[in-house]
């Protein structure tokens, strides 16, 4: 796994706010079951977090010690009276140097370098399957025959986003991917509606037709869905940066 050591100091104590854990599994979800497939998006996703704490994830007195906001019961400020008990826990560091009043973390570079320990993280755990053709592989290869039949398709959305085609529509549910696994099979739900063009059971019949050809079992189309077990290795390609 990517080593947190290597990250600035300042990223390895946001990476340890228990605040923000929850943050960095949900982008490294996202990324694993490619409903984030672009490092911006990754990096987007845990700005806008960290962000939501500024006060706590900020440092706004550089001689501060940072995530730890400045909190004394001191009538007299210890950097001006050096006879005033320090509390190690919320005053300032008596031995840290004069105030420069600089900039507090810049949190877009933060979210990138976060983002990118995630991210390669997540590559990591992906080589295990390059090379191969996996589940994810198969169903994006039966949606491309689906398109080739005017069938709208589209991965992790809903139908408000899917521009209609023809004959009819094919979706997998914007949040599908929170149900899917790389190390176990679990099913996956496909929705489909029929346009002017065909009947739904025209479309349940040519997703059920295009899931086999490519390599995967599906089940029998009911109340508008077909379910179709998957081991869901996504590829998650190496950063360039």
């Amino acid at each position: 796994m990517a080593d947190v050591e290597n990250l600035s100091p300042k990223a390895q104590l946001l990476w340890g706010n228990e605040q923000l854990t929850w943050v960095f599994e949900d982008v490294r979800d996202r990324i694993m079951g490619g409903d984030t497939d672009e490092f911006e998006d990754a990096a987007e996703l845990i700005l806008e977090e960290l962000e939501s704490h500024a006060d706590e994830v900020v440092d706004y007195d550089d001689n501060q010690e940072f995530a730890g906001p400045f909190d004394t019961d001191d009538e007299v400020d210890a950097r001006e009276d050096p006879n005033v008990d320090v509390d190690v826990d919320h005053d300032l560091d008596p031995d840290a140097p004069e105030d420069t009043d600089d900039p507090d973390a810049d949190l877009e570079e933060l979210a990138e370098e976060l983002a990118t320990h995630v991210w390669r993280e997540c590559r990591e755990i992906a080589q295990a399957w390059d090379g191969e053709t996996t589940d994810a592989d198969r169903v994006l290869t039966a949606f491309v025959a689906l398109e080739e039949r005017r069938i709208a398709v589209g991965l992790f959305t809903d139908w408000s986003d899917i521009e209609p085609r023809e004959r009819g529509g094919v979706l997998i549910w914007v949040n599908e991917w929170e149900n899917l696994s790389h190390e176990e099979q679990r099913p996956l739900r496909i929705g489909y509606v029929a346009y002017d063009e065909a009947t739904d059971a025209e479309i349940a019949s040519d997703l059920v037709a295009a899931l086999r050809d490519a390599g995967l079992e599906p089940g029998e189309p009911a109340d508008g869905t077909v379910t179709v077990p998957v081991l869901w290795r996504w590829h998650v390609d190496p950063l360039s940066i």
